[in-house]
């Protein structure tokens, strides 16, 4: 088994400190499984089934950090996305930050990004923590109940 890389290391140290300081205002929201030496985590929602989930990413070439919301291809995100759709201005509203709706060849993203100068420096640490924090919990507040109900419905 070979060391991890410098940039594994920074992974396997960010994430559980991220997640260890994440104060989610929904409890009941399962916290990710893996917190691995990758560039990204999980917090799955509803519906069941793998049906959509929140995902918080780190994208080195470009600097910048982000979460979206998503779905797998198929029928039953082409329903999700067209209710959530329906609730566009009421989302963007109650979000209250800068998301961009994405619909590209049956895949869908509901996504808030941020740019940093040096995304391992320990100068912007606190700042990407606080930016995740906040736009993780905004995700979950808005999107978790909506989610909830569609599963219902469908």
């Amino acid at each position: 088994e070979r060391e991890p890389s410098e940039l594994e290391q920074f992974y396997q140290g960010f994430w559980p400190e991220l997640i260890a300081e994440l104060q989610l205002d929904d409890t009941s929201q399962p916290m990710p499984k893996s917190l691995g030496k990758v560039g990204n985590i999980f917090f799955m929602l509803p519906p069941g089934r793998g049906g959509s989930w929140v995902t918080v990413y780190f994208y080195q070439q470009s600097q910048e950090v982000g979460v979206f919301l998503t779905f797998p291809r198929g029928a039953l995100a082409d329903e999700i996305y067209q209710k959530l759709s329906l609730q566009r201005e009421e989302i963007d509203r109650e979000l209250g930050i800068d998301v961009a709706w994405e619909a590209n060849d049956g895949k869908y993203k509901i996504a808030c990004r941020k740019r940093f100068p040096e995304l391992r420096d320990a100068a912007y640490r606190e700042d990407i923590k606080a930016f995740f924090k906040d736009v993780i919990n905004r995700y979950i507040n808005i999107f978790r109940p909506r989610l909830e109900k569609i599963d219902d419905e469908i």
